[in-house]
C-alpha cells in the first residue's frame, strides 16, 4: 500500500511537468486565422480573471 501511495505521488509530480499551455493573446480574427492554418480549434475562455 505504501508503494502504491509513493508511486501515485511520483506520477502526479511528474505529470505536472507535462502540462504546457501557450496562450494566444491577440484579436479573435488573428486567433481564428492561426487556428485554421494549424488545423486546430479555438478555445475562448469567458471565465478567467486574467
Amino acid at each position: 500500500m505504501k508503494k502504491l501511495f509513493v508511486l501515485s505521488l511520483l506520477l502526479i509530480f511528474l505529470s505536472s511537468f507535462g502540462v504546457a499551455q501557450d496562450w494566444f493573446q491577440g484579436s479573435l480574427d488573428d486567433a481564428v486565422s492561426k487556428a485554421k492554418s494549424e488545423n486546430k480549434l479555438v478555445l475562448i475562455d469567458f471565465f478567467s480573471d486574467g
